[in-house]
């Protein structure tokens, strides 16, 4: 550059020089600019129901518990209950779904939702009444012995589980990563890719059906059925599959008889559990070697004298079998268990009593039959 065109630029202005510099540069060779692409994580669960019912519930609840102590749950409620699609922080969880809403289950309460560990469903109490129940039963109606002290839970009746059916999860969700790297004019034309982590869930119903079937002979002197049954958990642990190893106590007030001799014939209910306590263990028809600690059965019979009554305790922990994913307990009334394995004969009051039909039973029902 020549010294007249230097002395030139030091009399342009700083706004001008600037523009000429521009200019110099815009000469010089370009090089491109390069950005990295990004990768995004989601999370998509795919629920099989068809080991639970026939057909799918209305809706579903999932929790994702992390395992990063500083991360909450995450918890889902849709009525979209074959598949959830989302985001989660990364990391490793735990993850749980089960059917329906918390809130459509009448006889359960969820507790302990902030961590895995602690998730529990857990029966409802439908009564409080220490005294009626041991002035109904006797202290011989449950598994251990009561305290002298204030009742506890042992005496309080718990409603029946309503159905439910749960899965558990092991999860890690990725962080994102880089993808390949681009020139930044081609990235209008590059999009960014969404990685789904897919998982797969399948519950499975927690609650069992529960079959007993009592033979009893002297079955036409029989009016009136109350029982209990003291020893099965209260609840199940969600991330965990187990039950808890609270005992609780169970009222069964509906029951069928049927007559298939004469005088003679059984008395049944099918109910409702979570089942065994963690601790407990149950035979099978080919394994009678563990039998489930705890457990116990109460009759109070009302005859048909309407005065009459015969109480009947069974330690049935060695008794329970399953039988086509249904607990199953099959008990005759003998001398092991009562002063009166055959129900006395006593005069009938106002034609009260079973005839030789199958009938419907339910408490505080009186069933007159005419001979």
């Amino acid at each position: 550059m020549s010294k007249k065109n230097i002395n030139r630029m030091k009399r342009l202005s700083p706004v001008a020089l600037l523009l000429f510099s521009m200019l110099v540069l815009t000469n010089c060779e370009r090089r491109d600019l390069w950005v990295y692409g990004d990768q995004f994580h989601s999370l998509r669960v795919l629920v099989d129901w068809r080991d639970y019912e026939d057909k799918d519930p209305l809706g579903m609840t999932a929790y994702f518990f992390p395992d990063d102590p500083n991360l909450n749950p995450k918890h889902v409620i849709t009525p979209d209950v074959n598949e959830w699609s989302g985001y989660l922080s990364a990391g490793p969880y735990t993850g749980v779904v089960f059917s329906y809403s918390p809130k459509e289950y009448s006889h359960q309460e969820f507790i302990g939702l902030d961590e895995a560990s602690t998730a529990e469903v857990r029966l409802k109490p439908a009564a409080y009444q220490p005294d009626s129940l041991a002035e109904l039963y006797g202290n011989a109606s449950f598994y251990r012995e009561l305290p002298s002290v204030q009742p506890t839970g042992l005496y309080t009746v718990m409603y029946e589980p309503q159905d439910m059916a749960v899965d558990t999860m092991r999860m890690h969700i990725y962080n994102g990563e880089y993808d390949e790297y681009i020139p930044y004019e081609e990235r209008e034309g590059y999009q960014s890719t969404l990685v789904e982590q897919v998982y797969n869930a399948k519950p499975v119903s927690i609650i069992w059906k529960m079959r007993i079937r009592i033979f009893v002979k002297g079955i036409y002197y029989l009016d009136e059925v109350k029982a209990s049954i003291a020893g099965l958990a209260d609840g199940h642990y969600l991330a965990r599959n187990e039950n808890t190893n609270v005992a609780c106590l169970m009222a069964l007030d509906k029951w069928d008889v049927q007559v298939t001799g004469d005088n003679e014939g059984y008395i049944a209910t099918t109910f409702n559990t979570f089942g065994l306590r963690s601790d407990a263990q149950t035979r099978t028809e080919t394994t009678t070697d563990f039998p489930a600690e705890g457990l116990r059965l109460n009759l109070r019979l009302l005859l048909r004298d309407k005065k009459t009554v015969l109480n009947y305790h069974f330690d049935i922990g060695d008794r329970i079998l399953i039988v086509d994913d249904q607990l199953v307990l099959r008990v005759e009334l003998n001398s092991d268990y009562a002063e009166h394995p055959d129900l006395p004969y006593v005069e009938a009051l106002e034609g009260a009593g079973f005839g030789g039909v199958v009938v419907p039973w339910q408490d505080g029902k009186h069933v007159g039959v005419e001979f």
